[in-house]
């Protein structure tokens, strides 16, 4: 003699929090990728960037080198310093696309920052339906075992009186 139990008047509520919290994680989880696509962007500038100015200095101090070796026409030491010139350029570009990748990088920490908050608040939602479902489903069970137990004292009173007139 079981009873069905009634339906859970929060269980849709409860199917859209555990999905705004799985959604919620996998927020969090592309934007720490994309952190980590933004470290990894501004570590290879940064390496470009050291390679560049060691370059430039080596090729310098192998022109300064020969120029104490030999006389060199003014035309080539002219045309020397427009290429250095060049590569201070090109230096220049790679420090503004460091600049501009630090500050994605930092972008990216405060999009991770908020994703990290938002699944911090979609879990605590989501525990509290979950604690509210547990309380009902303990209320429930209570429910049962009474009416369970109001039946059988039915069962045992109408059988006491049929066994005793």
């Amino acid at each position: 003699m079981t009873q069905a139990m009634t339906p859970y008047e929060l269980a849709s509520l409860l199917e859209l929090r555990e999905r705004q919290r799985d959604d919620a994680e996998l927020t969090y989880a592309s934007e720490m990728a994309e952190l980590e696509r933004h470290r990894r962007a501004v570590a290879e500038l940064d390496r470009r960037l050291e390679r560049a100015q060691s370059e430039r200095a080596a090729r310098c101090a192998a022109f300064d080198a020969q120029l104490s070796e030999q006389s060199l026409p003014l035309v080539e030491v002219h045309r020397f310093d427009a290429w250095i010139d060049g590569l201070k350029l090109d230096e220049q570009q790679l420090r503004d696309e460091l600049t501009q990748a630090r500050d994605d990088e930092r972008a990216q920490r405060t999009a991770l920052e908020r994703a990290h908050v938002a699944l911090h608040e979609a879990t605590l939602q989501l525990k509290a339906v979950e604690k509210h479902h547990e309380s009902w489903l303990s209320e429930q069970k209570l429910l049962a075992q009474r009416k369970q137990s109001d039946a059988l004292d039915d069962i045992a009173a109408r059988i006491w009186r049929e066994h005793n007139p």
